[in-house]
């Protein structure tokens, strides 16, 4: 189970590696192939890029193969180090700023009241 965990993240860093030097629109090659380029089986493979695929990464259709689709930069962190999105976007320089934030007060009325389980007509933040 160990070995397969590690070629697990192997196959993902690898596959990750490939999508970041891959311009966008870069057809991968077929899964028998990249397969064998990578040393792992199809059925890894498979998992490991309907992964990148959920993501957004990679855009599988059927009869055309799979293509890179969304800019290359991947943010990567785990649970051990909790970071900011700003934090992240700044190690692969990226520029991003956050929204304004509008908090406005309102009374509850009868029908959200009842939902919220709440005192109709008193005023919650």
């Amino acid at each position: 189970m160990n070995s397969d965990l590690s070629t697990y993240h192997r196959l993902q860093n690898d596959l990750r590696e490939i999508i970041e030097n891959a311009p966008k629109g870069t057809k991968l090659p077929s899964e028998p192939q990249l397969a064998a380029d990578l040393g792992v089986s199809r059925a890894t493979l498979r998992e490991v890029m309907r992964t990148f695929e959920s993501q957004g990464f990679l855009r599988r259709r059927q009869g055309l193969g799979t293509f890179v689709v969304k800019p290359t930069h991947i943010f990567e962190t785990g649970l051990e180090a909790l970071e900011s999105i700003e934090t992240l976007a700044k190690k692969i320089g990226l520029d991003v700023t956050m929204g304004a934030l509008d908090i406005t007060r309102s009374s509850a009325d009868e029908i959200h009241a009842e939902k919220l389980q709440i005192e109709v007509g008193r005023t919650y933040l």
